[in-house]
């Protein structure tokens, strides 16, 4: 590859010349699975600048950014090509409550979901003979797979075609829509998806409990998700059609739903919601002690309000109803998820939790444009405060929320009763506490610190992977320095709240993840000192992050930083010391009250 360009003139201007970043850029724009291969390179690119200018660093990034932006462009050309599965075919559709088979040009199915294989009883390796379907439409959907093996890919734009056919059993039309997908190795497939849905067996409960739901009326929804009409119910559950109907109005009044056509549509929108992988679910459900109660917030503890300037911001409150206040600063991957346990606990303590999300986060709009962002955060989230007439709140801030949080005690210091930091993000004093901290995690520190035009970069490497492998590998990935953390993961009991938290924070895509580092406060000493209370820093014995060792050196320096160690914890210790955060939590106010 040369990496050089040519001038008007036909002069070759010599561009970046590390040629192994050059190409880890392209690779991870191809492959985001790579992700910790460029984090090697960076490595070693640094080790290389270091030793020589000061201005190296910069002078090569300013070679360097027309890579940038090809790699980018690259990224926008696969993700059109992946947007619809990663290529772990089968472990992504099988998430899916919609039949999807996989084609290839011979006709048979590379891939078959569980969908596919209860509502059509096919499975891999058959053909659209298997189908139940009779001949015409069979003959049918091969010539339409057919033809679209014989278009190009850059013809048909990877745009889906939608066909309607009859089925032989019943009145109701089957719809079904083909699109193209391409491997990595530049085979293609075929995705048919139909309109038939299966309800998923995990989601009964779940929504049981989060609308308050009898099983009767949680049955009924199941049912009319799975295609069935009102008549079609009451046949079903051998019920006259004036209680099936009666039932039904109840579910409105429950789920907020006005008619039909809106309950379908949320009842649908429940089935696609992949809060938890399905086997790991089943497998847990299965054992003695019964399923897990689901993670907060809930339906009903999430709502939205428009900030002065018309903003939407999304948020939460659970807990104890009239309890003492604690404003939650979520972090930039572990989202605005609580886990049952910790819920029920700081419920009993008298803490009511609230929990909003910052701009581009869950419904949140993004931010205006030419603002400061801790400084914007702080102004909407005093504007909820006042919204839910709380005079003083406790600050809790995980990881980088522990930033959002200081900038709002700098703006509005008479509204903070106290501050509790989960697994902080804390400032880097020494040149150990970078050099110490685990590759994945320096690597993301040294791009914040000395070249954020790669952040972006590095964000969309980070959702690219997201998307290709699912939330529990990418958080394997993320997490896997600490076997503490790997063990809570590969936990069903965690699973539901860690995936949900995941699409919190993917719901606008990257952008959340770059505005919070690209607004880091990096004099956050000075936030810091003047405090006139103390905070409490709650750190896991496990961590490898350099957390304890910068504590300590804030507490030389004269910060009145009070550090909580969590024995045996990593970085989830909402998870493995749900106690000890809450108690943590109590001692802050505690010392509040008593000023």
């Amino acid at each position: 590859m040369i990496y050089g360009q040519v001038t008007e003139t036909g002069e070759i201007v010599t561009a970046f010349e590390n040629v192994d970043l050059v190409d880890g850029l392209y690779t991870v724009a191809m492959e985001p699975e790579r992700f910790r291969e460029l984090a090697d390179i960076w490595s070693d690119y640094l080790k290389k600048v270091d030793s020589q200018s000061t201005s190296t660093l910069e002078t090569d990034f300013n070679k360097l950014e027309s890579h940038l932006l090809r790699a980018e462009a690259i990224f926008d050309m696969v993700e059109s090509n992946t947007a619809i599965l990663p290529p772990r075919l089968l472990e992504k559709i099988n998430h899916d409550p919609q039949v999807i088979l996989a084609i290839d040009k011979t006709g048979v199915f590379e891939a078959v979901n569980n969908a596919g294989q209860a509502l059509l009883g096919v499975k891999k390796g058959d053909t659209l003979e298997n189908l139940n379907f009779p001949r015409e439409t069979i003959d049918m959907i091969s010539f339409a797979v057919k033809s679209r093996f014989a278009s190009s890919v850059d013809h048909v734009e990877g745009m889906p075609s939608l066909q309607r056919l009859i089925r032989e059993k019943e009145d109701a039309p089957l719809l079904i829509s083909l699109t193209d997908w391409m491997n990595s190795d530049g085979s293609r497939l075929v995705l048919l998806k139909t309109v038939d849905f299966i309800w998923p067996d995990y989601l009964t409960p779940i929504i049981t409990e989060a609308f308050g739901l009898t099983d009767a009326e949680a049955d009924i929804i199941k049912l009319i998700v799975e295609g069935k009409s009102v008549q079609d119910v009451a046949k079903a559950r051998e019920s006259k059609l004036t209680t099936v109907r009666a039932q039904i109005r109840a579910i409105y009044a429950k789920t907020a739903t006005r008619n039909q056509s809106e309950f379908i549509r949320m009842a649908i929108g429940l089935t696609t919601m992949q809060m938890m992988e399905r086997e790991s679910y089943r497998s847990f459900a299965n054992r003695v002690d019964g399923g897990t109660p689901l993670a907060y917030p809930r339906f009903e503890h999430e709502h939205t309000m428009t900030l002065p300037d018309g903003r939407i911001l999304d948020y939460a409150v659970f807990g104890a109803p009239n309890g003492k206040p604690c404003l939650f600063f979520h972090s930039e991957l572990l989202g605005n998820i609580w886990p049952a346990k910790i819920v029920d606990y700081a419920t009993v303590k008298g803490l009511r939790i609230i929990v909003p999300a910052r701009p581009f986060y869950g419904r949140s709009d993004g931010y205006p444009k030419n603002v400061d962002y801790p400084t914007q955060t702080a102004i909407d989230f005093i504007a909820l405060l006042d919204h839910l007439n709380i005079r003083r709140a406790l600050l809790i801030g995980q990881t980088l929320g522990g930033m959002y949080a200081l900038a709002l005690t700098r703006d509005f210091p008479d509204r903070v009763a106290g501050m509790v930091m989960i697994t902080p993000m804390l400032p880097h004093l020494k040149t150990e506490h970078n050099t110490g901290m685990p590759k994945l995690h320096r690597f993301i520190s040294d791009v914040v610190r000395r070249q954020p035009r790669l952040l972006n970069f590095i964000a969309r490497a980070g959702s690219g992977y997201y998307r290709r492998v699912g939330p529990i590998r990418f958080l394997r990935h993320v997490f896997g320095d600490l076997e503490c953390d790997v063990d809570i993961i590969n936990d069903p009991v965690n699973q539901e709240a860690l995936i949900r938290t995941l699409q919190f924070g993917s719901a606008h895509g990257h952008k959340g993840y770059v505005a919070g580092y690209s607004h880091m406060i990096f004099d956050a000493v000075d936030l810091m000192k003047p405090l006139p209370f103390p905070i409490y820093g709650i750190i896991g014995d496990k961590d490898k992050n350099t957390r304890f060792d910068r504590a300590k050196s804030l507490q030389d320096i004269g910060v009145n930083f009070n550090i909580v160690i969590a024995k045996g914890g990593g970085e989830l210790l909402i998870y493995s010391h749900p106690y000890l955060v809450v108690d943590t939590m109590l001692i802050s106010w505690k010392v509040a009250t008593s000023d």
